[in-house]
C-alpha cells in the first residue's frame, strides 16, 4: 500500500491536537525558565545558620585575662672586697675580744647593782642616829653610853671593904639570852686583886639581868670593865 492510500485511510485529526500541543510545549518551556532561574538565584545567595552548643559536662567560665604587673628590678649588692684568712682570723679575735669585755662590764655592773639593793633593803630598817655615817644595819657594837648604864646596873650589887692601892681593872665577859638573862660570865683578865675580881664576879650574879641599849638591842656578849674607884 503506498503511502498516499495510507493518508487517504488514516483516521480524521483530532480537533485541537495542534493547539494542545502547543500548550504543553509552552508550558515546559516555562517551567524549564523557572528551574534555571532557581538555579541560578541559589548560586548567588549564602544561607547564614546560627546554632548554639552545649558541653556535656557543666565547666566553669575562666576568669579573664588579667594584666601581669612588671616584676621590679633586681638590685645587685656591691662586691664586697674578698679577705684573706689572716684578715678574717684577725676580724674573729677582736669580735670575740669584745664579747668577752662586754660580757665583764655587764657582770660588774650586775654585781654593784645587787650590792646597792642589798645595802637599801638592808638600810631600810636602819637603827642608828641621824648624824650616822655608819653603813651597817646596826651598829656593830653598844653605844657610848651603854657601858655606863651597865655599871650601874651591877655596881651596887658589888661589896668589897678592903683598902686597895691604885685603881686596877677587871675585864668580865658576860653572856646573855635575847631578853638580857645574864646566863655566863669568866674573868678575862684580873685586876691582880683577888678579891676584887671575886666581889666583881658576885655582883653580876646578883644583878641577874642587863638593861636593854639605846636602841632596844641585847648584845649576847659583852667585855665589861671594872675599877673599884670609878
Amino acid at each position: 500500500m503506498h503511502t498516499a492510500d495510507r493518508i487517504l485511510f488514516a483516521p480524521p485529526s483530532a480537533p485541537g491536537l495542534v493547539r494542545s500541543i502547543g500548550l504543553a510545549l509552552a508550558a515546559h518551556g516555562v517551567l524549564l525558565a523557572a528551574l534555571t532561574w532557581g538555579v541560578s538565584w541559589n548560586r548567588g545567595t549564602t544561607l547564614s545558620v546560627e546554632a548554639e552548643l552545649w558541653a556535656a559536662v557543666p565547666e566553669a567560665a575562666a576568669a579573664p585575662l588579667r594584666e601581669t604587673p612588671p616584676e621590679p628590678p633586681v638590685k645587685l649588692k656591691p662586691l664586697t672586697p674578698q679577705l684573706s684568712d689572716a684578715d678574717i682570723a684577725l676580724t674573729r679575735e677582736r669580735e670575740r675580744k669584745a664579747r668577752e669585755k662586754q660580757a665583764e662590764e655587764n657582770k660588774q655592773r650586775e654585781k654593784l647593782r645587787q650590792e646597792n639593793l642589798q645595802r637599801m633593803a638592808g638600810l631600810a630598817g636602819a637603827a642608828g642616829a641621824t648624824n650616822s655615817t655608819g653603813t651597817a644595819l646596826r651598829s656593830a657594837g653598844p653605844s657610848t653610853s651603854y657601858a655606863g648604864r651597865i655599871r650601874a646596873r651591877i655596881k651596887p650589887n658589888i661589896v668589897f671593904t678592903e683598902d686597895i692601892a691604885g685603881n686596877p681593872v677587871a675585864e668580865v665577859e658576860v653572856r646573855t639570852s635575847p631578853d638580857g638573862t645574864i646566863v655566863g660570865r669568866r674573868l678575862l683578865k684580873s685586876s691582880g686583886n683577888r678579891a676584887w675580881d671575886e666581889a666583881v664576879l658576885k655582883a653580876i650574879d646578883k644583878t641577874e639581868v642587863l638593861p636593854r641599849d639605846t636602841d632596844g638591842t641585847i648584845y649576847p656578849v659583852l667585855v665589861i670593865s671594872f675599877r673599884p674607884k670609878d
